[in-house]
C-alpha cells in the first residue's frame, strides 16, 4: 500500500520516531506552567503507547524474540498502575475507575518500548535519537525565551491561572515556565559530553545556555541544582575534564550573579530559599511530608493508593488542598505503595543500572549516566517512575538500543 502511494517506509518510519520523541519531551503535554499546552495531548499519547505497547507483545511472542528486559518493565508497571488503584480502593474506598486515571502518570514509561524498537531495528540509531532530542530541546528553551521576552504572545489567561498556584509572592516566579524541562537538562549533559569527548568550546556554550535556561527561564531549582551536581559528581572521574568543568560553572556562576545583582535579584533569594529552614516548614512540601509519615506509622506502612480529583474532589477533601503527592518524589512512592516500594525501587534501580553500566563508553553513555546520577539526587522532590516516566523511558531505552546493538555487531 506504502508503495502505491509512494511512501518510503524507512522515511515513515524515521518520521513517526520523531514524532515519538517529540511528543514525549512533554512540550505539548499539559502542565499548569506550559502556555503551549495542549488540553488532552497527554492522555492521547498514552492511548497510542498502551495500543502500540500490545502489538509489540504480541509481535514478540508470535517471532518468539522475548526480550526480558521489556517483560520486566511491562511487569512494573502494569504492577504499579493496579496496586495504586487497588489500594486506594481499600483504603479509602475509591471507585478502581477513578484510580487507574489518576495513576495513568505511570503509563508514560511505556514510551521505552517504541523508542528501544526504534534503535533495535535499526531505524535511528542511538546517536540521531540523542540529536533528536537536543531538537526538540532546542525548539522548547527557544519557545521560552521567546514567550519570556513577549516576542511569542500566549494567552493571559494562562500567567493568572498559574499564578493561583504559586508559593510566593513574586512577580517572576508567577511568570515561570515548564516546557520539556528533562529535555533541556538532557540538551544540558549533551553539551558537556559533546565538549569533553571532543576537547572544543560549543559543547560547553549549548551547555550554558541550556542551564541559564533552567535558572532564569523554568526557574527549577531542584532540576537545577541536581543537573549541577551530576555533572560534578562525572567530573571526578577525568582529572582533565574536572578542570573544565569546575571553571566552566564558575564563569556561569560569575555570569549569574552579575545578571542576578543587577536587573534580576529575585533569583538569587529564590534559589537560597531551599536553604531557609523557616520557608521550608511553611511549605506544602513539608505539610505533605508531616501527612504522608503519620498516615504510614498509623497504618503499618501499608499502601494508599491516589485519589483522583475527580471523585469526591481527591484527596482535598481529607487532607486540605495542600496535599501534593507530586511534589515528595519517593515519600509519594512509599504514600502509594507502602512498604512493597522498597522492592519496587530496588529492583528497578538493580535493573536499570545494570543496563546503563553495561553501555559502551562514549557520549550516550556519559548523558545517560548523568541523567541517572540526576534522577538519584532528585528522588526526595521527584519520583523516577510516576512522575519522571518519560524521562527514565528515554534513558532506560538509549541504554538497553545501545546494549542490543553492540552484541548484534559483535556476533
Amino acid at each position: 500500500m506504502l508503495k502505491i502511494v509512494g511512501i518510503d517506509r524507512h522515511r515513515l518510519a524515521v518520521f513517526m520516531g520523531f514524532i515519538t520523541i517529540f511528543l514525549n519531551s512533554q512540550i505539548v503535554m499539559f502542565n499548569v506552567h506550559n502556555p503551549l499546552s495542549i488540553s488532552g495531548a497527554f492522555e492521547c499519547f498514552i492511548a497510542t503507547l498502551l495500543i502500540y505497547s500490545a502489538l509489540h507483545f504480541t509481535l514478540m511472542l508470535i517471532n518468539k524474540r522475548i526480550h526480558t528486559i521489556d517483560c520486566v518493565l511491562a511487569i512494573i508497571i502494569g504492577g504499579m498502575w493496579c496496586s495504586s488503584a487497588i489500594a486506594s480502593y481499600l483504603y479509602y474506598e475509591q471507585p478502581l475507575y477513578y484510580g487507574l486515571i489518576e495513576e495513568r502518570r505511570v503509563l508514560a514509561l511505556l514510551a521505552y518500548f517504541p523508542l528501544v524498537q526504534l534503535i533495535r531495528k535499526g531505524i535511528l540509531s542511538s546517536e540521531q535519537i540523542v540529536r533528536y532530542v537536543f531538537i526538540c530541546a532546542l525548539l522548547a528553551a527557544g519557545l521560552q525565551w521567546l514567550i519570556k521576552f513577549n516576542l511569542v504572545s500566549v494567552p493571559l489567561s494562562h500567567f493568572q491561572e498559574a499564578s493561583e498556584f504559586a508559593t510566593d509572592d513574586s512577580t517572576a516566579r508567577k511568570d515561570r515556565m515548564s516546557i520539556a524541562v528533562m529535555y533541556l537538562v538532557f540538551a544540558l549533559f549533551y553539551g558537556v559530553a559533546k565538549g569533553r569527548r571532543e576537547n572544543n568550546i560549543k559543547g560547553y556554550l549549548w551547555a550554558l545556555f541550556f542551564l541559564l535556561t533552567l535558572f532564569f527561564v523554568t526557574q527549577t531549582r531542584q532540576i537545577t541544582i541536581a543537573s549541577i551536581a551530576s555533572v560534578l559528581t562525572l567530573s571526578l572521574t577525568n582529572k582533565k575534564f574536572r578542570v573544565y568543568a569546575l571553571s566552566g560553572f564558575l564563569i556561569i556562576g560569575i555570569i549569574s550573579a552579575f545578571l542576578a545583582n543587577t536587573a534580576l535579584l529575585y533569583y538569587p533569594t529564590h534559589f537560597s530559599s531551599l536553604l531557609d529552614l523557616q520557608h521550608l516548614q511553611n511549605s506544602a512540601r513539608y505539610f505533605t511530608l508531616n501527612i504522608i509519615f503519620n498516615e504510614l506509622i498509623d497504618s503499618w506502612f501499608m499502601p494508599h493508593g491516589s485519589l483522583s480529583a475527580l471523585w469526591q474532589n481527591g484527596f482535598s477533601s481529607i487532607y486540605t488542598p495542600h496535599f501534593f503527592l507530586s511534589d515528595v518524589g519517593i515519600f509519594g512512592t512509599f504514600f502509594r505503595y507502602g512498604i512493597f516500594a522498597i522492592p519496587l525501587l530496588l529492583y528497578a534501580f538493580k535493573v536499570f543500572a545494570g543496563e546503563i553500566l553495561r553501555m559502551p563508553k562514549g557520549i550516550e553513555r556519559n548523558i545517560v549516566i548523568s541523567s541517572m546520577l540526576m534522577i538519584f539526587f532528585l528522588l526526595p522532590t521527584s519520583a523516577p517512575l510516576e512522575h519522571r516516566g518519560d524521562f527514565t523511558a528515554l534513558i532506560l531505552a538509549l541504554a538497553v538500543g545501545k546494549n542490543y546493538r553492540q552484541t548484534k555487531e559483535g556476533q
